[in-house]
């Protein structure tokens, strides 16, 4: 079995641990055949990955937020508050690539509360989103790029 199935295979499992009550065409797995033609195994294309990731980082965000609200130690929100920024930037990055205009404007909505210097472009970017949205446009790759450069500057001015 080569390392792709392999791969495949750790991926289909971790989607029935996580999200027990949907099927693997729910989340966009086909099944075809391998090296050995009576064996199936799962094949995940790359849409549909950056689903699978979309869900993983929203679930990692969504445990990072409890994390925060009862940690007390501050260079433990510290570092909480940096992997939750960077959580959200996956996340916007995830969805931008999907096509995804309110998943992509929710975690815009969500980054902006943690920047100060990129406040008005995050306003900005969320704005040409919302434009997007009403006139039924798709999202540009270079929409896709400036939403990548975004959030790579809020993440070094939360570092910072």
């Amino acid at each position: 079995m080569s390392r792709n199935h392999v791969s495949a295979i750790l991926l289909l499992v971790f989607i029935m641990m996580v999200i027990p009550y949907a099927s693997a065409t729910t989340v966009g797995i086909d099944l075809a055949h391998g090296e050995n033609p009576n064996c199936l195994v799962p094949v995940v294309y790359k849409n549909q990955t950056y689903q699978l990731d979309l869900i993983f980082y929203e679930l990692l965000t969504g445990k990072l937020k409890k994390a925060i609200q009862v940690t007390t130690d501050r260079s433990e929100v510290q570092r909480l508050v940096r992997k939750l920024v960077e959580g959200l930037g996956r996340n916007a990055v995830l969805s931008a690539k999907l096509n995804d205009k309110a998943g992509l404007i929710s975690a815009l909505e969500e980054l902006k509360e943690f920047t100060r210097e990129e406040r008005g472009e995050v306003e900005r970017a969320i704005e040409t989103v919302e434009l997007l949205l009403m006139e039924g446009l798709p999202i540009s790759p270079e929409l896709v790029e400036r939403v990548e450069v975004l959030v790579d500057r809020i993440k070094r001015e939360v570092e910072g």
